[in-house]
C-alpha cells in the first residue's frame, strides 16, 4: 500500500507542534480553567495561556486559548470593547502561527459572530474548523455557537 499525500496534506503534518512540555502542560490547565467558566477560574486561564505563550512563542493553541478566555470576560460582564480586541488579536496571532489549527478558526469565528456580527465571515471561519478538523473540532464548534 502507498499513500500519496496531496501539497495542503504534506503542508498541515509539516506544522511544528510545541516540543516544551511546559507550554502544553499550562495551555492544558487553561484549558481547564476556562471550562470550569466562573469568574475566578476565567483570569487563571488567561494566566495559563500567557504561561504557555511565554513558555513558545509559537504555540498557536495557547493563543486561541487565550482569545476564547478573553471572550469569555464579555459573557461574565466585562465591556466587550475592552475584551473582544484582544479575543480578536489572539485568534489572529493563532491563525498567523498556523492557519490549520481548527480551533484558532472556531476562536476567530466566535468573535466574528458575538462582536463584529459578521455572520458570513463566523460561518466561514466555522466552516473552515470543521474541516480541518470535522471529528474532534465538531463539539467544540457547536459549544461556540451557543456561547
Amino acid at each position: 500500500m502507498e499513500v500519496k499525500l496531496q501539497p495542503e496534506e504534506r503542508r498541515r503534518l509539516a506544522v511544528r507542534a510545541t516540543v516544551d512540555a511546559e507550554a502544553y502542560d499550562a495551555y492544558l490547565k487553561g484549558r481547564f480553567f476556562l471550562n470550569r467558566r466562573g469568574p475566578r477560574d476565567i483570569p487563571k486561564a488567561v494566566e495559563y495561556f500567557q504561561q504557555a505563550i511565554g513558555r513558545d512563542p509559537k504555540y498557536a493553541p495557547a493563543y486561541s486559548g487565550l482569545s476564547d478566555a478573553h471572550r469569555m470576560f464579555g459573557l461574565q460582564g466585562l465591556s466587550p470593547r475592552e475584551c473582544m480586541p484582544k479575543a480578536e488579536a489572539a485568534a489572529r496571532k493563532a491563525l498567523a502561527l498556523d492557519d490549520t489549527l481548527a480551533e484558532a478558526h472556531a476562536s476567530l469565528a466566535g468573535v466574528l459572530y458575538r462582536y463584529q456580527w459578521d455572520w458570513e465571515g463566523a460561518e466561514r471561519e466555522f466552516r473552515l474548523g470543521l474541516e480541518l478538523d470535522p471529528i474532534t473540532r465538531k463539539a467544540t464548534v457547536r459549544m461556540r455557537c451557543i456561547c
